[in-house]
């Protein structure tokens, strides 16, 4: 029961994921996964730092946020 759990913590947790990166990768669903699960100081030891464009669509992302917070 308690794995049930755990397993349905992870989906929930990979779709939201996937809503917040609609273009990311599946191995990059993973990461950011284990970012959440592990800590993103720990993952990036382990796993090592996100690839370049995760970190680009992140700074648009970011961009788009700030520039509706201007048009309000």
């Amino acid at each position: 029961m308690l794995g049930q759990l755990n397993q349905t913590a992870h989906i929930l947790a990979l779709t939201g994921l996937q809503q917040r990166y609609p273009q990311a990768t599946p191995a990059e669903l993973r990461r950011r996964l284990a970012d959440l699960l592990l800590g993103p100081t720990l993952t990036a030891q382990v796993y090592g730092p996100l690839p370049p464009q995760s970190r680009r669509h992140r700074m648009q992302k970011i961009l788009a946020e700030s520039k509706q917070d201007l048009s309000i």
